[in-house]
């Protein structure tokens, strides 16, 4: 008795032991954020803020292809309309980010409501369409309205403040960031591993069984893909921040391609993957922008290059490395 108890102790902790070897590559990404930009200039913090930025977007895209299955490629929609609500609140004379930013990821999350509530009686490439669709209508409603900037955009006054302190300067900004994506992250990963999480995993295997089951699995894929909405959403309130500028660019369905490659390259799964992805695509950017202007030009090859490399993306191959637990 006493050396079974022994041995599933050890197995007990040698798996805890691999949990924490796979959170390192996440943690060490959250340690460089806060503390390289107390080291380098402006322009560097400003990169990490972006990667932080659409990394969340990603991330947000990643939970849905990973946990449910869905692959969206109109979440570009949900990242305009939140950059768009900090917009039209600044218009409005609301520069708290304490209301706004939550607005906007409810409005993100309403409209993911609507467009997911008519997308998810379909699958595969017609729900890949429809999402498309919806995402090109809110396109051309969006830049055709003179008092937002039709299709030039619009430039922001200042950034919102959080709770009356000024966000001006970039570095505050920035750790304000990280806070929003930390927490974000943790939440993502418990909300993985709760039976919401496991729910939805089971119907991206099967979803006929599931359904024997008893479960509604339409109402349990539309909360993913409002609850992704709505991260999404908050994601376009941080960049129309960041930029200072809201433009119909937030909307292009060439921003919802990207956000795929970069939940792809990074790892679907939780949002450390989108992470990952997006320091992956825009480190690439910046170094090959320096030189041509057709950094794109690199994507496919850098594509092909991933999967052939790291099949399940970086993330999950980083964690392989350490000697941790991908699930």
């Amino acid at each position: 008795m006493n050396e079974q108890s022994m041995t599933s102790n050890a197995r007990n902790t040698g798996m805890s032991g691999r949990l924490v070897l796979g959170e390192a590559p996440t943690v060490c990404l959250f340690l460089i954020a806060v503390l390289l930009p107390l080291f380098v200039e402006s322009y560097l913090v400003s990169g990490l803020t972006r990667i932080l930025v659409y990394g969340l977007a990603a991330g947000a895209v990643g939970f849905l292809i990973y946990h449910g299955g869905l692959v969206s490629f109109g979440h570009a929609a949900f990242f305009g309309i939140g950059g768009y609500t900090v917009l039209v609140a600044q218009l409005s004379g609301l520069n708290e980010a304490l209301i706004v930013w939550p607005l906007a990821a409810l409005i993100a999350a309403a409209a993911g409501f609507v467009i997911g509530g008519m997308s998810l009686k379909t699958r595969g490439v017609a729900f890949i369409m429809i999402t498309l669709g919806f995402s090109q209508m809110i396109f051309f409603v969006l830049s055709s309205l003179p008092p937002i900037g039709s299709s030039d955009g619009m430039g922001l006054t200042e950034r919102n403040v959080l709770a009356g302190y000024s966000l001006a300067a970039d570095l505050s900004f920035h750790f304000v960031v990280v806070t929003i994506v930390a927490v974000c992250v943790i939440f993502m990963k418990m909300l993985s591993r709760s039976p919401f999480g496991l729910a939805l995993r089971s119907i991206r295997q099967n979803e006929r069984r599931v359904i024997s089951l008893g479960f509604d699995t339409y109402r349990i894929q539309l909360a993913a893909f409002i609850f992704s909405a709505a991260l999404t959403g908050l994601a376009g309130a941080l960049a129309a921040n960041f930029y200072l500028f809201v433009s119909p660019v937030f909307l292009s369905w060439l921003l919802s391609g990207e956000l795929l490659v970069m939940a792809a390259l990074g790892g679907l799964g939780p949002i450390a993957g989108g992470l990952f992805g997006s320091a992956l695509l825009i480190g690439v950017e910046a170094a090959v922008s320096e030189y041509t202007t057709y950094w794109r030009l690199f994507l496919g090859p850098m594509v092909i290059l991933s999967v052939l490399f790291f099949k399940q993306g970086l993330e999950p191959s980083i964690r392989r490395l350490a000697g941790g637990r991908y699930d």
